[in-house]
């Protein structure tokens, strides 16, 4: 082991020695007769050195001794680390143990404790951030001391972190490319929104076409023509033309409807009211075709025959 950290004393009880003294900022540790390493919380007398008989006895550096190494530790972007400067103390804690477990090299052993877990937490930070992280080692790590399993006590632990210049390249390019990728977040939910508008607009034009549409058939041959006029002005002459021969053709159907009734004796005048019958009159006369009447008295022979589309009539009895 080395001699900074742990010196062996041999002890001799023939001939008497003086009884070992530990010196400042050391302590001792006796190998007794049975094998046992005992670090007494007060130092023996010379009685008890006689009777309790250890073999030997192991002065023990227990002074705080400063220490501090270079590393790289990553941050959150994976490939990204910080460059790190690690500063701490440490101090023997368990001077029995140190000597049964003949830790020679308490530096590197705290050193490979502490490359283990200062990762767990710069990785948390953006590479943009190595103030940040080494704040939280300070705070998380540095403010209690952490006992190692063989003995030895790190105290007083600091992080000086910074980006080297290829480091801090490589984070710039980063940073540029997580902004891109919120800028292609932001655009994609933007155009997310508005198709989402649009759909719903042309869901509820199609909706107020539908309802238009739907009026316009049910409101009769009129009401399509006058949504085509609208729709196309110029077609205006054009729709206006078949109404007028579409409804000369009805006039016509109508006309040659009513001859027929009238031929066939169906229409009496004295049955109708006084509107209907001027109208029925009317149409006689387009056509000439006598309309038989219907008085209070029996009807004439005359009454009761209705001339035929030809103009002659049959007679028959009412």
């Amino acid at each position: 082991m080395s001699d900074r950290l742990v010196s062996r004393m041999e002890l001799c009880r023939l001939p008497f020695q003086r009884r070992p003294v530990a010196e400042p900022g050391t302590t001792l540790v006796f190998h007794m007769a049975n094998g046992q390493l005992v670090e007494p919380s007060y130092p023996y007398t010379t009685g008890e050195t006689w009777w309790r008989g250890p073999k030997a006895a192991y002065v023990v550096d227990v002074t705080p001794h400063a220490a501090q190494f270079e590393c790289q530790l990553p941050s959150s972007a994976g490939a990204v680390y910080f460059s790190a400067t690690v500063s701490y103390s440490w101090n023997v804690h368990d001077a029995a143990r140190v000597v049964r477990e003949q830790v020679a090299d308490p530096a590197a052993e705290c050193r490979a404790h502490l490359s283990r877990w200062l990762p767990t937490v710069t990785s948390r930070f953006s590479p943009d951030r190595p103030a940040e992280a080494g704040t939280c080692i300070r705070v998380e790590l540095g403010r209690a001391s952490i006992d190692l399993e063989r003995g030895i006590r790190i105290q007083d632990l600091d992080a000086q972190l910074r980006m080297d210049p290829d480091q801090a390249l490589l984070a710039k390019e980063w940073e540029i490319g997580k902004l891109r990728q919120e800028i292609a977040k932001r655009d994609a939910g933007g155009k997310g929104e508005v198709a989402a508008i649009e759909q719903r607009t042309e869901l509820h034009l199609q909706s107020e076409r539908e309802q238009h549409y739907s009026t316009a058939v049910t409101g009769g041959r009129e009401r399509v023509m006058a949504v085509v006029m609208a729709q196309d002005p110029a077609k205006a002459p054009e729709i206006l033309n078949t109404m007028i021969g579409l409804s000369e053709r009805e006039e016509q159907r109508t006309l040659e409807a009513i001859k027929v009734l009238i031929d066939g004796g169906e229409i009496r005048l004295g049955e109708l009211d006084g509107a209907v019958q001027a109208a029925v009159e009317r149409i006689s006369g387009i056509l000439g075709k006598p309309v038989a009447q219907v008085g209070s008295g029996p009807a004439t022979d005359q009454e009761k025959v209705l001339p035929s589309a030809s103009g002659t009539g049959e007679e028959g009895g009412s």
